[in-house]
């Protein structure tokens, strides 16, 4: 079965605290302290030092750039 792009996203926010022992809002609030503002920056960020796939932290980043609300859901 295809997955599409809302089904993915939706699946991420579903397993983050699983996956990372962080939910969405605490990411979200863990990205804002760093104070990091541009796309490229959190995304490194977040693959080099929390160990995120890039599709994982490509999604995590819209989120966070889009108000911390889902992009596709």
């Amino acid at each position: 079965m295809i997955q599409t792009s809302c089904d993915v996203e939706r699946q991420l926010i579903c397993n983050l605290f699983q996956q990372t022992g962080k939910d969405l809002n605490t990411w979200m609030e863990t990205i804002k302290i760093e104070k990091l503002h541009h796309k490229i920056h959190i995304l490194s960020w977040l693959k080099n030092r929390h160990g995120f796939s890039h599709l994982a932290a490509n999604l995590l980043v819209g989120i966070y750039l889009n108000n911390g609300k889902a992009v596709y859901g």
